[in-house]
């Protein structure tokens, strides 16, 4: 089985917190890895559509459903070869959010954060790029709260289907 390992550098906090924080972290880039927005009609631009989808994403996060959360993937989604279903992702959620549970992790706050000229969408309007993608999350563990955290995120690769958009890939994906 394949893992997504993402690097948060520059945090100094002890084993538990650093430890919650990396859950949310994956948990995070695993739904940035996801999503889609409603069809709309032609006259909104993928610009508008994107932004939805972005929405939409912070939703899915903050609610720590692992069925929402796995519904908005686009599927088959491939790592590295290999071919995940949207049950074996929505199991890996499940997972995932159970751990961040177990620390009593709470998100109070998640944003996505990019500027309009950072989504570059490809002539055909079926493909996007979202570049300097930032994440900013206020959490409590256990009860404590802890200050809001801005982290930079990786390129979001995006792809139309249906009239809907879909995160196809993340770009940083590492194999443990």
């Amino acid at each position: 089985n394949s893992l997504i390992t993402i690097w948060v550098g520059g945090w100094e906090m002890n084993a538990r917190v650093r430890s919650v924080i990396w859950l949310v972290t994956i948990l995070t880039l695993s739904v940035v890895m996801a999503g889609c927005t409603g069809g709309g009609s032609a006259d909104v631009s993928n610009e508008k559509q994107i932004r939805t989808f972005l929405k939409e994403m912070e939703v899915a996060l903050r609610s720590m459903d692992a069925e929402k959360i796995a519904g908005l993937w686009h599927y088959p989604v491939v790592i590295e070869g290999e071919e995940i279903s949207k049950e074996d992702m929505q199991a890996a959620f499940h997972l995932i959010i159970r751990d961040a549970q177990r620390y009593g992790l709470v998100i109070h706050e998640f944003r996505i954060m990019v500027s309009d000229s950072d989504i570059l969408v490809d002539s055909s309007g079926e493909r996007a790029v979202v570049y300097n993608v930032k994440f900013y999350t206020r959490v409590s563990i256990e009860g404590e709260e802890y200050p809001g955290e801005t982290v930079d995120g990786p390129p979001l690769e995006l792809m139309k289907r249906g009239g809907k958009w879909k995160l196809s890939s993340l770009l940083m994906f590492l194999d443990m």
